[in-house]
């Protein structure tokens, strides 16, 4: 299920999504940040080697700090990058509402 949008570039927009389990309460249904690469732009621009590069990238990265790739797939005309969700946002947009972090608190980054 997908709900609200989470940001949006030029070439695709991170909406936030569900996955709906029958018979678990929907409390408990994992929750997804879901990339929609728009297809169309993406080959009129030749973006195309970018997005096959991101998604091998992030097939290969396991780290703590980095939203983890949880499945790619194409639908319809676009493409789509399932990755974990970050209740908190981008670390980005943690440092802007913030501000700078203290040694001790950025070593764990």
């Amino acid at each position: 299920v997908f709900g609200s949008e989470l940001g949006s570039g030029s070439f695709s927009t991170v909406r936030y999504c569900k996955h709906i389990q029958r018979g678990v309460s929907a409390a408990n249904w994992p929750e997804y940040a879901a990339k929609v690469v728009r297809s169309q732009l993406m080959e009129e621009l030749g973006y195309e080697p970018a997005v096959r590069r991101e998604i091998a990238v992030l097939r290969q990265l396991h780290h703590a700090s980095i939203a983890r790739l949880v499945a790619s797939f194409r639908w319809r005309s676009d493409v789509y990058l399932l990755l974990e969700y970050a209740e908190r946002g981008d670390l980005h947009s943690q440092l802007r509402k913030f501000g700078s972090l203290a040694p001790a608190n950025a070593a764990f980054i």
